[in-house]
């Protein structure tokens, strides 16, 4: 058709008489099409959560009550190491953040597999590690039915598993896709702190898979444990001078 050009010529050529011809006709361009991304589901939501916060690895013993966060960290950045049991998994974890000086995350699935962790917890809670344990809850449709190794009110003490206090700096149970936002950011708040933190997320089977519509904080977990110390000196500073700008 054209001797003696070549293909890209073509092409080119062939491009501006159609270009030319739709002019005439007086036919717009077809708009770009925009690239949407997908809405993360809750699972996806709490993973990312972790690899803003700085995690490189979790450890823990999967289940079928948090398979969709299991599999949302088999698909991520962090490091995921399958235990025989649980305790072992919270034991590696503490010894990984002491390694590592990272927030380490630890996973177990409902009943049995959230008991079977605290001995290892209760180390972390001792030796001051950071350490954010995800666990399963009992769907709310569920609750008081006994299903299978069912994790709730009815089954588990609540005040000493689910809420902060002797083992848990932080504690908290998403009953809604809407509220991983505001744990986010409490994570990064007690994650900067000095000394050691260790928190537990408690997400019910059915809100895992849930989309996540509210975005999540931006947090940027390595910058502000740079600027803690500092900001910890200048907060002695400003306490030791109070007395004097009152005029003690």
């Amino acid at each position: 058709m054209f001797p003696n050009c070549s293909n890209s010529l073509v092409a080119d050529l062939s491009g501006e008489k159609i270009k030319q011809q739709n002019k005439k006709l007086n036919i717009a361009p077809a708009p770009a099409r925009e690239a949407r991304s997908q809405p993360l589901t809750v699972a996806q939501g709490v993973v990312k959560m972790l690899e803003n916060l700085g995690v490189q690895y979790a450890f823990g013993v999967s289940g079928g009550a948090i398979a969709p966060i299991w599999a949302s960290l088999e698909k991520s950045s962090i490091g995921v190491y399958h235990f025989r049991h649980e305790s072992g998994a919270a034991f590696a974890a503490v010894e990984s953040h002491f390694a590592s000086d990272r927030p380490v995350a630890v996973f177990a699935t409902t009943g049995p597999g959230i008991t079977n962790i605290l001995t290892g917890l209760f180390a972390a809670r001792w030796e001051g590690a950071k350490v954010i344990f995800l666990s399963p809850f009992t769907s709310a449709p569920q609750r008081g039915r006994w299903a299978f190794q069912e994790t709730s009110a009815y089954t588990m003490p609540i005040a000493s598993l689910f809420t902060s206090g002797e083992l848990f700096h932080y504690a908290a149970t998403l009953e809604s896709a809407e509220e991983l936002a505001a744990v986010s950011r409490r994570l990064t708040l007690g994650l900067t702190q000095p000394g050691g933190f260790v928190a537990h997320v408690s997400i019910p089977t059915a809100i895992q898979s849930s989309l996540l519509e509210v975005p999540l904080p931006q947090a940027n977990f390595l910058g502000a444990l740079a600027t803690a110390p500092e900001k910890q000196k200048l907060s002695r500073s400003s306490r030791t001078q109070e007395p004097s700008l009152r005029g003690y």
